[in-house]
């Protein structure tokens, strides 16, 4: 299976896993599956700094966590319009279209997101 992390379910996975339900810990901690963290994400997690506890250095989460960084690409901008993101902020936004085009399960906690026609997980306990 193919992963897209949503912010706050990355951050519980690396600090507080019990905030995450039983079905996405099984996900993350199956090797076979592919586990992304966009590009946008990476952003959105700058904005919040001050309230988020994240690695010292991104390149840990993509060597000790084994996760995949996702680019955000002119394909992705493209999609923007086949979704119904009005009202969404960019990188919210961007994550949706991202799942979309690439054909990723986007793990989240925003019910914003767990609404729009793509694959989605609620990553809540």
């Amino acid at each position: 299976m193919k992963i897209l992390l949503d912010l706050n379910p990355l951050t519980w996975a690396l600090n507080d896993p019990e905030r995450l339900n039983t079905g996405v810990k099984d996900l993350l901690s199956d090797a076979s599956n592919l586990v992304y963290v966009s590009a946008a994400t990476i952003w959105e997690w700058q904005l919040d700094e001050a309230e988020l506890s994240f690695p010292d250095s991104l390149e840990r989460l993509w060597s000790d966590y084994q996760f995949l960084p996702l680019p955000i690409t002119p394909e992705h901008s493209q999609n923007w319009k086949s979704l119904p993101l009005k009202g969404l902020s960019f990188e919210t936004g961007i994550l949706a279209t991202q799942a979309h085009h690439e054909g990723l399960t986007l793990i989240t906690d925003r019910a914003s997101l767990l609404e729009l026609p793509i694959q989605t997980m609620s990553a809540k306990s």
